[in-house]
């Protein structure tokens, strides 16, 4: 699986900047639950990745800095409802999975990415929630859906910038197809920005001005 391959054309030869390889994860035989599979932290980034500016680029920095492999597991049935893109659904079947020793540096190199848009007066950076949901892969074994579905804990990156927060409710009870609301802007977040924009903007005048002499 990759994200959003597109050639790009130079005068020397045809390339493909910040290509991210996502390496599906094929099952043995005919495990029941996810909790078979304990050596693996599932996630999902799909609201930054939809609305937080978490592309190839971003992806592609943080694989090469901590030398991780992203992997992932498209499901049958959706897991989650509202991340449609593009008239697909991917992502609402889709988790991301680390092995157990990766998983702490991966959070702490995501969480600790900023993005900010001067034009735009936007600063971004990733959030993180714990989420309980109706396990995937036993939805996929149901030819009916029983009232004793099993439950597995993932984690959510959420979206949290200087305009607004994009996140699952944390009071929100177990529900089939969990999505993501936008809250008001966390009052540090909008501190935060302010410095980190006022900062930004002094770099491209002193730039602009590099450029003038």
């Amino acid at each position: 699986m990759e994200l959003n391959r597109q050639p790009e054309k130079s005068v020397y030869k045809e390339f493909v900047p910040y290509v991210v390889n996502v390496s599906e994860i094929k099952f043995q035989g005919n495990p029941e639950t996810l909790s078979n599979f304990p050596q693996w932290v599932w996630y999902t980034v799909a609201a930054p990745v939809l609305w937080g500016g978490l592309d190839n680029k971003v992806l592609s920095s943080v694989q090469q800095e901590i030398d991780v492999t992203y992997h992932c597991k498209l499901f049958e049935k959706a897991i989650f409802s509202g991340f449609e893109s593009q008239g697909t659904v991917g992502w609402n079947h889709t988790l991301w999975a680390v092995p157990q020793p990766d998983w702490l540096k991966l959070k702490a190199e995501l969480l600790g990415v900023t993005l900010v848009d001067v034009d735009r007066s936007l600063m971004v950076k990733f959030g993180l929630q714990e989420l309980v949901i109706y396990d995937p892969l036993a939805i996929d074994n149901m030819s009916v859906i029983s009232p004793n579905i099993p439950t597995h804990l993932i984690y959510a990156f959420g979206v949290m910038s200087n305009q607004k927060t994009i996140a699952f409710r944390a009071d929100q009870k177990i529900v089939e197809h969990p999505r993501v609301y936008t809250f008001e802007p966390e009052e540090y977040i909008i501190s935060l920005s302010s410095k980190a924009l006022k900062n930004q903007q002094n770099v491209a005048e002193v730039a602009s001005r590099m450029e003038e002499l």
